[in-house]
């Protein structure tokens, strides 16, 4: 009986293969998200120091009218790069999950074929096993005929 040879083996290379280089673009896309959310993070609190900064400026004792303005416009443009880092680190997260399904579907295919490997594998060791049986007890059977043979050869000549 010749050795264990899985039908779809070419097919479970080829998933393993895309899973692995989907697994890679999941681990990018990751990566991608989280510094798109640190950045956003990091802006978030750059404009509650502009806002904590206006605020004091606004209740000095010496009110300056330009300094406020000034402290007005910043604290905007700020606002206005949070606000488009929040999207990026939105965009980079969505990213981030349609990577992972997809990761996670191929990853699905190759635990089906992985188990279906294992049950052909299992059957294949079940058949050897059982003409391995069938191969010892006919071995057996031919070495007990055998002894039948000689002993009644050997009551006939005696």
């Amino acid at each position: 009986m010749s050795g264990f040879r899985f039908k779809l083996d070419r097919v479970l290379r080829v998933r393993r293969a895309t899973e692995e280089i989907q697994r890679v673009r999941l681990a990018d896309a990751e990566f991608g998200a989280r510094t798109r959310e640190s950045e956003a993070s990091a802006r978030t609190e750059s404009v509650r120091a502009a806002h904590s900064s206006l605020s004091a400026d606004q209740s000095a004792e010496q009110l300056d009218p330009q300094r406020v303005l000034v402290a007005i416009e910043a604290t905007a443009r700020l606002e206005a790069i949070e606000r488009a880092a929040q999207a990026r680190a939105v965009t980079a997260r969505s990213a981030a999950e349609v990577e992972h399904a997809t990761w996670r579907d191929a990853r699905a295919g190759v635990l089906g074929l992985e188990r279906l490997e294992e049950r052909e594998r299992q059957r294949f060791r079940t058949e050897r096993d059982t003409h391995e049986e069938r191969a010892i007890e006919e071995v057996a059977s031919r070495r007990a005929e055998a002894q039948r043979m000689a002993a009644a050869r050997a009551r006939n000549l005696s």
